[in-house]
Order: structure tokens, then C-alpha cells, then sequence
């Protein structure tokens, strides 16, 4: 399940699932401000407002890369090194494919353990009495 309750801090970790799903939701808005600029004849006020929220979609985006540098148990500032040509195709292919560290690491939980803990918590919740044994 995609949780977005942590997507404004930098903090934490964030699976490949979840990092494919909002990587790809934040290229089609891209997309849809890129064709906003080019098509657009604004004055700029309007052209304030796109750029507002391009730096925000830019900001949601780098969150999520830094996250998945954290959940393969490295620096955040490595989402820097996405910034080169060619060295960013290689990057872009480690974030989506290689596994998140099994565990805890120093980013924190690991997200796959956290997600089956809750579900097994929520389920547990909801049984009655004459259910548990």
C-alpha cells in the first residue's frame, strides 16, 4: 500500500514499489507543466504560479530519490551525483532495482517489515474474543 503520511520529511525509507508509482505520478506532472509553459501565453503572475508549483513537484521528487538512497543504506547527497549525464541512467536503474537493506539500517524501519507489522496489528485489532485462541 502506497503510504503518503511521510512524504514532506526527508527522513525514513520508502520501497521500490512506492518509489516507482510516485516517480512515474510525478513525470506525468512534469509532462503537464512542461506543456502548460510551451503552450501557454501567460503573463507573470501566472507564470509565478507555474514555477511554484514545478519547485514543488521538484521538491516531492527529490524527496522520494533521497528516500530510496536511505533505504538502500546510502547518503542522501548521492541524489546529487543523478544530476550527471550517463551517471543518472545507472542511477535511475539502482534505485528502481536493487533491494532495500533487510532490516533496520540507519535511516530507520525497514518499510517491507513495517507495512506486514501494521497489517498484522490492524488485523489482530479488529478480532473478537472467540476468535483469539
Amino acid at each position: 500500500m502506497l503510504n503518503l503520511r511521510n512524504i514532506i520529511q526527508f527522513k525514513g525509507r520508502i520501497r521500490r514499489r512506492n518509489y516507482f508509482i510516485l516517480n512515474c505520478l510525478f513525470t506525468i506532472l512534469y509532462l503537464l507543466i512542461w506543456e502548460i509553459l510551451v503552450e501557454g501565453d501567460f503573463n507573470n503572475f501566472e507564470v509565478t504560479l507555474v514555477l511554484i508549483l514545478l519547485l514543488i513537484v521538484v521538491y516531492f521528487s527529490e524527496n522520494i530519490i533521497i528516500k530510496r538512497f536511505h533505504d538502500i543504506n546510502c547518503s542522501g547527497w548521492y541524489s546529487v551525483l543523478l544530476l550527471v549525464p550517463i551517471v543518472n541512467i545507472g542511477g535511475a536503474f539502482l534505485l528502481l532495482f536493487k533491494e532495500g537493506t533487510p532490516g533496520e539500517n540507519k535511516y530507520g524501519m525497514n518499510p517491507k517489515n513495517r507495512e506486514i507489522v501494521t497489517t498484522i496489528a490492524e488485523k489482530s485489532d479488529n478480532l473478537t474474543d472467540d476468535e483469539v485462541v
